[in-house]
């Protein structure tokens, strides 16, 4: 979710990696172990993934050091989920016009709550980013 936030913000990086789990099967820089490795299959994604998640950097987002070292690895549209786009849209939407996310918050989804939540947090850090790139 937080690497969609980034990538919806600042745009989908364009790769010469394969777009689908499917066609995987490259060798490819790793970001977090400094040497070549063989990405064939969904596993080796989630695996490198996980070590950079691993990565305490209290500077970074989750989504933003995602954003900063997937293009190394793998296509960042591998992660691309229309239901993602959606909650983001849902989000941006009750922000622009003060709609509520529910009637009450016991009536609240939690997890569109917890997904906003994530969406806010993200959307804060590429905004902050952004300010800092401009001066």
């Amino acid at each position: 979710m937080a690497v969609n936030v980034w990538c919806n913000y600042h745009g989908w990086q364009d790769s010469l990696f394969p777009d689908s789990y499917d066609k995987l099967g490259y060798f490819a820089l790793s970001p977090t172990l400094s040497k070549k490795v063989w990405f064939g299959d969904k596993k080796d994604i989630d695996a490198e993934i996980n070590r950079i998640l691993g990565i305490k950097d209290d500077k970074f987002s989750f989504g933003q050091t995602l954003y900063h070292y997937i293009p190394f690895f793998c296509n960042a549209l591998l992660f691309a989920d229309t239901k993602y786009t959606m909650l983001i849209e849902e989000y941006m939407t009750c922000i622009d016009y003060k709609i509520p996310l529910a009637r009450s918050l016991d009536e609240t989804p939690v997890f569109k709550s917890r997904f906003f939540g994530i969406i806010r947090q993200e959307l804060i850090h590429c905004q902050k980013l952004k300010m800092d790139q401009n001066g």
